[in-house]
């Protein structure tokens, strides 16, 4: 959950518009780990706090197509709990920064009028991002007197292109509700490896340096201030590597 807002805005000539602003969120997450040939498995949780701040350029945010830029960056601090099967449950702290810097450009390909005459607008947007993740856990000695050592100082980055409808159905004629179906196509790659140490052994996530994203969902808005999305990504990477996941969400502007 994060809650933010602008702190800043302004415009250089009267068209482009900048945003500055704060945030902060809190998070809590389960999971579950599961060994495919000894059958061992393990339960994880990871729970805390983020604060930081954004700042944000439109090339012309009252234009239908333009481009724009996003950067943020993000203090974390996180508790985490790790259940070993049949063993007690070992904790330990992380602290670090997560920053991120994207582009893009939205631009109309095309338009239909359906047969209730309501006007529907096809669009496509390529973008690019660059994320830094540094949030790295204090070094732990488990029960078992074994040593673990985060890693740190990721970067990742992703070139993708994103394809949605605008339309709304005839009942909301007038209103200020749209749908957004949309896919979306990435490509993420991962310099350096995730991984972690273990006394004097390093473990390493194989497979995920390079990943085929594909994402599809849709966002609405039934209101000006009230949005809602869903999507499911799947991710494909070599070793076998997969991840699939889905997320809800929603988004409540004050302003």
């Amino acid at each position: 959950m994060m809650l933010g807002g602008d702190i800043a805005q302004w415009s250089s000539d009267g068209l482009n518009r900048y945003h500055l602003g704060v945030m902060g969120g809190y998070g809590h997450e389960y999971s579950k780990a599961h060994h495919r040939t000894n059958e061992i498995s393990s339960q994880g949780k990871v729970r805390g706090y983020s604060a930081g701040g954004y700042a944000t350029w439109y090339q012309n945010p009252k234009a239908p197509s333009g481009f724009y830029l996003d950067t943020w960056a993000l203090y974390h601090w996180l508790k985490n709990d790790v259940t070993g099967q049949e063993r007690p449950t070992e904790s330990y702290k992380s602290r670090g920064v997560t920053a991120s810097v994207e582009g893009g450009y939205l631009l109309k390909v095309g338009e239909y009028v359906s047969r209730s005459q309501i006007l529907h607008s096809f669009w496509v947007q390529p973008k690019a991002q660059l994320t830094w993740m540094d949030v790295k856990p204090e070094n732990h000695t488990d029960q078992n007197g074994t040593r673990v050592t985060g890693q740190g100082n990721y970067l990742q980055s992703r070139l993708g292109l994103r394809a949605h409808l605008l339309g709304h159905s005839p009942q909301d004629e007038g209103k200020q509700r749209e749908f957004e179906p949309f896919i979306e196509a990435n490509w993420i790659y991962q310099p350096k490896p995730t991984a972690i140490r273990m006394d004097d052994r390093t473990y390493e996530i194989q497979g995920a340096r390079h990943l085929g994203e594909f994402k599809m969902g849709v966002d609405a808005k039934l209101s000006a201030r009230l949005h809602l999305w869903g999507h499911v990504a799947q991710q494909i990477g070599t070793k076998e590597y997969t991840d699939t996941r889905g997320t809800i969400g929603v988004k409540y502007h004050f302003q």
